[in-house]
C-alpha cells in the first residue's frame, strides 16, 4: 500500500508532466500558422490528441493576446463556470468568453492556424508564447513587452505582500 506522500509525489509528477512552462518567441506565417514550442507540442501530442481551443481573454477582449487550452481543460473550466452561472447570472459573460473558443488542430509540423478573426488587426506576426501550467498564452510580442514592463514595476509591491503573508520563499 502506498503512503500519502508517495501518492502526493506521483500526482505532482503527473501534473508537472502535463504543465506548459516557459516563454518562447514565435511567428505567424503568411497562412496564419504559428509554430508551437516543441515542449508544448510534446505535451499536446501525449495527453490531448493534438487538439486545442483558442479564445480571447476576459481581461483583454480586444485580442492582443489569446489563450490556448487543451480541449479537456477548457471543458472542465466551462463546466465549473456553468455551475457558478446557475448561482450567479453575472458569470454569464465570462462563460460566453470561454465558450466562444475556436477549435484548432496541431498539424504534423507542430503548427496551428490562428483563425483570421482572432489575429487580424490584433496580433502582429511576432508572438511570444508563454506557458501557464494547464494552458498557454499567445501574446503579440509588443503587448507582451509592455505588460512585462508593468509587472517589473510591481515587483517591490509583490515582494512586500508575499513577505507579509509569510510566503517570501516563493520569490525566486
Amino acid at each position: 500500500m502506498e503512503s500519502e506522500v508517495e501518492i502526493g509525489e506521483k500526482i505532482l509528477t503527473s501534473s508537472f508532466e502535463k504543465s506548459f512552462l516557459g516563454t518562447f518567441p514565435s511567428k505567424v506565417d503568411s497562412k496564419g500558422r504559428m509554430n508551437i514550442p516543441a515542449s508544448f507540442r510534446d505535451i499536446i501530442a501525449a495527453y490531448y490528441r493534438d487538439e486545442l481551443a483558442i479564445t480571447t481573454s476576459f481581461e483583454d477582449p480586444d485580442g492582443r493576446f489569446l489563450i490556448a487550452f487543451p480541449l479537456p481543460v477548457l471543458a472542465e473550466r466551462l463546466e465549473r463556470l456553468r455551475k457558478l452561472m446557475a448561482k450567479d447570472e453575472s458569470i454569464r459573460s465570462l462563460f460566453e468568453q470561454y465558450a466562444g473558443a475556436v477549435r484548432v488542430l496541431v498539424d504534423s509540423q507542430g503548427r496551428i492556424v490562428i483563425p483570421r478573426s482572432l489575429r487580424e488587426g490584433k496580433l502582429s506576426n511576432h508572438l511570444m508564447v508563454v506557458g501557464r501550467l494547464d494552458h498557454f498564452i499567445i501574446w503579440d510580442v509588443s503587448y507582451y513587452e509592455e505588460i512585462n514592463s508593468r509587472r517589473k514595476e510591481k515587483i517591490p509591491e509583490v515582494k512586500e505582500s508575499l513577505k507579509d503573508s509569510g510566503n517570501f520563499d516563493l520569490i525566486i
